[in-house]
């Protein structure tokens, strides 16, 4: 009886989950779900409850929620007023807000339009990609290797003095 509490505030605690079911048609999945699933989760998730006294479990959730709400706040509030500032800016690759130190812009977007910027982890990946010279894929692995001449030279003719070196991903190189 210590684990579960008063029916009422039961439903209580359940109230925002039964709203957000209620406006997307679901209102009545939640209780069959909650029923199958308890007595698994209380088994499972809960077995530290059981030494532990009604008002320290309470306390932890409390604790618990506070942080994620607070942390969850203070970034959205601080990461809102770097974007006014214009301290902040959409990354394309993460698709997050990111603050603008060391990120990079991608002075060729796609079809000849404004390129777009990625912060600073994303642009490190993207400054690695290399297109390949034989498949034209954009990869992050690969190497250097000789390509054959343009032209053949003609009998008596010296060859090419150095062969060009191409970039090539690890599949090309390894056909």
């Amino acid at each position: 009886s210590a684990l579960a509490p008063h029916p009422f505030a039961g439903v209580l605690l359940a109230c925002p989950g039964m709203w957000c079911a209620l406006k997307r048609g679901r209102l009545l999945s939640w209780p069959l779900v909650c029923a199958l699933g308890a007595p698994i989760w209380l088994r499972d998730a809960g077995w530290w409850m059981m030494n532990t006294e009604r008002g320290g479990v309470v306390s932890w959730y409390l604790a618990f929620w506070r942080s994620r709400l607070f942390s969850w706040t203070w970034r959205g509030l601080a990461i809102g007023i770097a974007r006014r500032c214009r301290l902040a800016r959409y990354c394309a690759w993460c698709r997050s807000d990111r603050l603008l130190c060391g990120g990079g812009t991608d002075h060729v977007g796609e079809g000849g339009a404004k390129g777009r910027w990625y912060c600073r982890p994303c642009w490190r990946h993207y400054q690695s990609l290399k297109k390949c010279a034989k498949c034209e894929k954009w990869a992050t692995r690969g190497a250097l290797a000789a390509a054959p001449a343009a032209g053949v030279a003609a009998e008596g003719a010296p060859a090419a003095a150095a062969a060009l070196e191409v970039w090539l991903c690890w599949f090309c190189l390894a056909a």
